[in-house]
């Protein structure tokens, strides 16, 4: 029997991640759009192919396109952490250091279990101070951040 469009999308998908594992980010763009091309009717799919065209795009510091599919991918799925967490790198690499911030704790917020996008806000606010001033209660979203991070990951008595 045939393969689907849906199962070659997860294919191509699946070469992708090789390929970013490989760290061929310039592969794994190719694999991701042609995954996108076949248009596959699964959200999952949908999703992780918008959010790793971005998290690859954001590695070869392509970071306006990487934008518009990190976008998409959390139009598709807001409940999931990881496109905004790119988006976020996305925003700082485009020197939106207020939206990036946004975006990092969005991350959090959404999944506390994973601190890659705490390790982000930390380093967004060494880098650029200015954003600590910039974003209302700053400091206490840092916090607030921290404690769900440590929480999450059983690091609180």
């Amino acid at each position: 029997m045939a393969p689907t469009l849906e199962e070659k999308a997860k294919c191509f998908l699946n070469m992708g991640r090789l390929m970013e594992q490989m760290h061929d980010f310039e592969m794994a763009i190719k694999y991701y759009s042609t995954a996108l091309s076949l248009e596959p009717i699964n959200n999952e799919t949908w999703y992780f192919i918008y959010n790793n065209l971005g998290f690859s795009l954001n590695q070869l510091q392509r970071y306006a396109e990487a934008e518009s599919y990190c976008r998409q991918a959390i139009q598709i799925e807001p409940q999931r952490h990881n496109a905004y967490k790119n988006l976020g790198v996305a925003m700082e690499g485009q020197s939106d250091y207020f939206a990036a911030a946004k975006c990092f704790i969005q991350s959090v917020q959404t999944n506390a279990a994973d601190p890659r996008a705490l390790k982000h806000l930390e380093q967004l606010a060494e880098k650029h101070p200015t954003v600590t001033v910039d974003m209302v209660n700053f400091e206490s979203q840092l916090e607030i951040c921290r404690t769900a991070v440590a929480k999450r990951l059983g690091l609180t008595g």
